[in-house]
């Protein structure tokens, strides 16, 4: 069994990712990344030691991956892009 944080964190990164999306989006008027920053980070993503293959999900946050690489909000819990 892999470990993900538990659901209450799952909730809170997810609660906060969706503030910061609705923020960016009304700041920025940009909610999404280009295409090639997009593969960019999934790529990061999948060479990391809490990617999770089988659900392409974040060890780290518990997020899934192919979704959140796409949000000019959203970061890498641990810095990586």
């Amino acid at each position: 069994m892999t470990d993900f944080p538990s659901l209450p964190e799952q909730l809170k990164n997810t609660t906060e990712f969706v503030f910061d999306v609705f923020g960016n989006a009304i700041a920025k008027h940009k909610i999404f990344v280009s295409t090639e920053e997009k593969e960019s980070r999934y790529q990061i993503c999948e060479s990391c030691e809490f990617f999770e293959l089988s659900s392409q999900r974040c060890r780290k946050c518990g997020c899934y991956l192919q979704k959140k690489v796409q949000f000019t909000s959203a970061k890498c819990p641990i810095s990586k892009w």
